[in-house]
This record gives C-alpha cells, structure tokens and sequence, in this order.
C-alpha cells in the first residue's frame, strides 16, 4: 500500500482515490473513481473505506455515471440511513428532555455535520449522537441519562470525569450517546469553551431545537480530528467532513477567527498540517495567507515536545508516551500540576483505573519493559 505523505499526515494512495472520487465533480471524479476501482478488491475492504461508500453512491449517482458496483454502494447507503433513523428515533428525545430541563445542549460532529453541510441524511457515517453541554452542568447531564434508563460505557467514576471530555450512554436497545462537556477532547481546561457557546448558531433537527458549531468552529473542529498519533494513517472521515464544510460554507469561514481559536487551543502544528493536506491534496479553498498566519504564530517548547512524540515514526512507544504526557499537561490549571510528579501518578492511577500509586509504577514498568522488547 503506497502512502502520500503530506506534513505529518500521511493517507493510502487507494484513500485518496476514493475521496476525490466522493467529494469532486465532472472528468476528475470519475476518472479517480474508476482508477480506484481498478485498484481494489472489494471482498477485502478496509472499513474506512465503506464508511465512504453513501457519499460515493451520492455524488456518482448525482453525476448519472453508471457502474456494475452502483448497487452495493447504494445498499451500503440505506442500511446507513435506516441505522441513523433508529438512532435518532431514540436520542433525540434525550436531546429534547435535556432542553426542558434547562441544560443548554449543542449538537456535534455527524448529526449536525451532516444536517448542515451534506445534501441528505445517511450520507456520513454516524455511530451516535455527540451532545455537548456546559462543564458546569455535566453531572446534572449524566443524572438525566441515569434516570431515564441510559447507561454508562464503557466505563466510568468520579474521578474519571476529571480527565475526560465526555462519557457514552447506551440505551436499554443499544442505542448511543457521547455527552460532551468539552468540545475538544484535546482542550479540558475550565471555561475554554466559551467563544464554542458564545458563537453557536441555531439548528432544527427532525423538529427538535438546538444549537451547534458556527461553520468557522465546525472546520476547526474537524481539522483537530485529523491529528492521529504515532505517524499512523489519520481516519479519512475528517477530510470528507472538511469539504463538505469548505463546499458549502466556504465564503463564511471566519479566518482570523479560526487561527485566534487554534492558537488558543493550542491547536496551531494540527491546523497547519490540517489545512496543507487539504490544500494540496485536494484542492481545498483554503487561503495562502491563512497558511501563512498560522506559520507565524509561535508555539511553545511544550508543544514542539509533544508534536514531535505524538508524530514520531520510531514507532508507538514514543506517540504512547507523548500523547499521554501531554493529556497529563491539559490539566495545567487544575489540582495534578499543582502536585507535581505525585499529581502525574494520580492522573495514571485514575486513567489505567488502578487501585493505589504502587500499581502505577508496576503497570509503568511492565508497559516500558514490552515496548523495549517491541522495539
């Protein structure tokens, strides 16, 4: 499998054919496409590249471009639309109590990525329903889901929900919810959603009222997305959700604000990379100037330190320990920093759910003496 490397993210040459193939139009799609399918077998396909499959029935059949393999991917596309409605049928009720209960609620990633930018329901994949509330009203959140006969995956405590952005509830049929109280899994420090709330724009779904991201917040959002640690190939989905972002709302996207939340969000190695991939790869509409903004902005030590682990091609063992180190810095403002080296081994304690500070240290041991035999 041949890979393009673009930054530090990289993406599988048949990937590439197959996006271009979903998101562009006239000689160019389908040639991609028809060059895609001459390169795989469909027997063995990944799965993210099904989960493209509803946007590719889409915009060939939109195109009126006729292939032998149109009805798999049409039936891979109702199946994913039926799914989404049984979802639906059981979450949005949730979104609805939260609302009276007077628990501000907004809507992220695939129901409203979808409801704003794609042209038609079951065209982007969507495993749950994202709800973001505010920090404050978290607890008050998960006791509605509680009440109401949702429970908790995979698994969850108080002292989890210290360094978590978000916890999933599954109804009695298996239906699923991520509750958000941060909007950026990245970014947890108390109050730092607040221009996210303050910028929210409204949103009607199947008829019920909500709030969602202004499109400025939706590409920053999704572009964060395309971060994957370890040099690995980054999931494909952000870059169907960026496009269509770019396509419908593109004269909208507030820039200036867009490198001020990168910046606060620390955020600026990402979007960068984020923003040259689509660029180049794509064709995004993405100014030169912008790119140029956000070559400017200075990041710290820190984030050169973790930007360098979480992109390292020596292997896992370096990702692992920079992803977690800087997940570790995210607290920066609460209770672990001020601990010092006892606040990092609490913080390991509750995220590998041990029992004492002695089992750290064994698990850490054990953890170091596999990736040295790996390596």
């Amino acid at each position: 499998m041949k890979l393009k490397l673009c930054g530090n993210l990289k993406l599988a040459d048949e990937l590439e054919l197959l996006l271009k193939a979903c998101l562009w139009t006239g000689p160019t799609s389908i040639e991609a496409f028809k060059s895609w399918n001459r390169s795989v077998d469909l027997e063995n396909i990944d799965s993210a590249s099904t989960r493209l499959f509803p946007l590719l029935y889409a915009n060939l059949r939109k195109q009126q471009f006729e292939d032998p393999r149109l009805p798999m991917f049409k039936g891979v596309y109702r199946k994913n639309w039926y799914r989404q409605q049984l979802l639906l049928k059981e979450a949005l009720p949730v979104l609805k109590t939260l609302q009276e209960l007077q628990i501000p609620c907004m809507l992220l990633k695939g129901a409203a990525l979808q409801s704003c930018f794609y042209e038609g329901p079951g065209l982007r994949p969507m495993d749950d329903l994202d709800i973001v509330v505010p920090e404050p009203r978290m607890r008050d959140a998960i006791g509605v889901f509680k009440s109401i006969g949702w429970n908790p995956y995979p698994c969850w405590s108080e002292d989890l929900l210290q360094i978590k952005h978000a916890q999933g509830f599954l109804s009695p049929n298996r239906m699923a919810v991520d509750l958000h109280w941060h909007v950026l899994n990245s970014d947890i420090r108390t109050g730092v959603d607040n221009e996210f709330w303050s910028g929210a724009v409204p949103l009607v779904l199947e008829g019920v009222k909500t709030l969602t991201l202004n499109p400025t917040d939706h590409l920053l959002h999704a572009c964060a997305h395309g971060e994957n640690p370890s040099g690995t190939i980054a999931p494909v989905r952000w870059i169907a959700d960026c496009m269509m972002i770019l396509k419908k709302e593109g004269a909208a996207i507030d820039w200036n604000r867009f490198a001020t939340l990168a910046a606060k969000h620390r955020l600026v190695p990402a979007m960068k990379d984020s923003l040259n991939f689509l660029s180049h790869l794509f064709k995004a509409p993405v100014p030169p100037e912008v790119l140029e903004k956000l070559e400017n902005i200075p990041i710290s030590a820190r984030q050169r330190f973790s930007r360098f682990f979480k992109t390292s091609t020596s292997g896992n063992r370096f990702a692992l320990a920079g992803s977690t180190l800087e997940d570790y810095f995210r607290y920066e403002s609460g209770f672990w920093k001020a601990r010092g080296i006892s606040g990092l081994t609490d913080y390991l304690r509750v995220l590998w759910n041990l029992d004492s500070r002695r089992q750290v240290f064994s698990r850490s041991l054990n953890r170091t003496m596999r990736h040295l035999k790996r390596g």
